[in-house]
């Protein structure tokens, strides 16, 4: 069922972690697992110290800085109740630091603090902070169904097709079996 959009704001802040898209220099999408928390109507995910990395330059901070467009995939998986499935996507776009001010990044970093322990005490790189632009979700349990922010997907393009050879003119019908008796001569005596 198609969840409401509160209940895609609902199932975003339970989320354990989500999955972000971001697209690179070639075009394609890069697809990593992170953190987020939601503060108000923003959805904030970190780079944090926590946990090891190789190099703060990430790949995901390179292409959101060509390309600030991006894709959050939250999902709830449940292999032996499927009853229990679901996912939201969001549609984001990141904000700018200009933009982001240092009470809006001190919100979204005290809620990743109450979502994650692991975080209690620690800094953080940076944190990302997105603006939502549209939500869609769904959920096998059944909820009220109620439009979410996004429009239906558009149509997939198909390639005009040539038109189907016009239906064969009808048959002409069999002859009747058996056939009829042929014409008795008049009876003369």
């Amino acid at each position: 069922m198609r969840l409401t959009n509160d209940a895609c704001w609902e199932h975003l802040r339970g989320a354990d972690r989500g999955i972000l898209g971001t697209m690179n220099a070639k075009g394609t999408i890069d697809a990593v697992p992170v953190c987020l928390a939601v503060s108000g109507k923003l959805i904030a995910t970190p780079i944090d110290r926590v946990k090891p990395k190789d190099t703060f330059e990430l790949g995901r901070l390179k292409n959101l800085d060509k390309e600030v467009r991006a894709t959050l995939l939250c999902d709830h998986w449940a292999r032996h109740d499927w009853s229990q499935l679901w996912w939201v996507r969001a549609h984001v776009e990141r904000r700018s630091e200009h933009h982001v001010g240092e009470k809006i990044r001190a919100a979204c970093e005290e809620a990743l603090r109450e979502k994650y322990e692991q975080y209690r005490g620690a800094d953080f790189e940076e944190v990302i902070v997105f603006d939502v632009k549209t939500l869609v979700g769904w959920s096998a349990a059944d909820v009220e169904v109620e439009v979410a922010d996004e429009a239906p997907p558009p149509p997939l393009a198909i390639p005009d097709l040539p038109a189907p050879p016009p239906p064969p003119p009808p048959a002409a019908p069999p002859p009747s079996w058996p056939p009829p008796p042929a014409p008795t001569p008049p009876f003369e005596p």
